[in-house]
């Protein structure tokens, strides 16, 4: 028995159930084309997340700036308030060790010109000569500052202390994470904490203003 399109119109039409029953009939598969409403959603979906992201990230990252921020005006309202070596040396390893969790550091001084002398521990040796002016990060230190740490780190800053242009002496910094100093790197915390200690230096070393 043939049916026309006519001939099934006319059944469905007197039998809705069987659309009901049979669902699957008109069913014609999945289909290769997302529905452009769809695509829309998920692509605003997949913006807003992207954006929430970036914005936890950018929070993340001024949170610890605030932090590293608030960490090193402590420990320079510290080292302003130190009339002994060993009272600065104390705040640099509180700041390195406690705070920022550097393994190793060195603090090298000129001799003092007045009646209190630079401990031996901290004294640059005889003869030392200071060619650069400027932080400068390395993997290696040079030769004239390899005793100045117990053992080989991955990267290392020199950071000269400078008063008034004249060289108090030399702090470096240690870390165990290769290239962790490069020369992107942004270090102005660490070079307005730098200007406060040589400062503090220079008055118990008795350096003239």
């Amino acid at each position: 028995m043939s049916m026309n399109e006519q001939t099934v119109r006319e059944y469905l039409l007197q039998h809705p159930e069987f659309i009901k029953r049979n669902a699957d009939v008109l069913s014609t598969g999945p289909s290769k084309v997302r529905d452009f409403r769809e695509a829309q959603l998920a692509k605003m979906q997949a913006d807003n997340h992207m954006l929430k992201q970036r914005q936890q990230q950018w929070v993340s990252v001024l949170q610890d700036n605030q932090h590293l921020a608030a960490v090193f005006w402590r420990r320079a309202a510290d080292l302003a308030r130190c009339n002994s070596y060993k009272q600065v040396v104390a705040v640099l390893e509180q700041l390195l060790f406690s705070d920022l969790d550097f393994p190793a550091h060195a603090l090298k001084l000129l001799p003092a010109p007045n009646k209190r002398p630079v401990p031996e521990a901290n004294r640059l040796q005889a003869g030392f000569q200071w060619i650069e002016t400027q932080a400068w990060p390395c993997a290696h230190l040079p030769k004239s500052m390899e005793a100045w740490l117990s053992e080989a780190y991955e990267s290392h800053l020199v950071l000269p202390l400078l008063r008034h242009g004249q060289l108090l002496g030399v702090w470096v910094l240690a870390s165990q994470q290769v290239d962790y100093f490069h020369p992107e790197q942004d270090t102005t915390y660490l070079q307005a904490f730098v200007q406060v200690l040589s400062a503090t230096l220079a008055r118990i070393m008795g350096v003239a203003d």
